[in-house]
């Protein structure tokens, strides 16, 4: 038969191995959080890299008298699928993030 001294040193000792797991969720958690967050900062970046890319051929496109030619129009779509695609991964980007903090 135990006795109270020994059953409140196990209560202790469950109580440390419980707070101990909690605080390595947290942790881990908080990686997560930090490589989703990561993730999103990149991905903003090169949203503005290609704003400010659009913006400098708009600016080429002016120069020159005709932009509606075959190569004007394959390198605009080129620009169009990668601002779609960046759009697209900081979208992804966000939701894990979400998806992280809610767990």
């Amino acid at each position: 038969m135990a006795t109270k001294q020994d059953l409140i040193y196990e209560i202790v000792k469950e109580s440390q191995e419980e707070l101990k797991k909690i605080h390595e969720e947290q942790v881990r958690q908080g990686i997560h959080i930090a490589q989703n967050t990561k993730d999103l900062e990149h991905h903003i970046k090169r949203s503005d890299q290609f704003e400010e890319d659009l913006k400098l051929h708009r600016n080429n496109d002016l120069r020159h008298k005709n932009p509606l030619t075959v190569k004007g129009l394959f390198v605009k779509s080129i620009w169009f699928f990668g601002g779609i695609g960046t759009i697209i991964g900081a979208m992804y980007a966000l939701l894990k993030l979400l998806e992280t903090i809610k767990q």
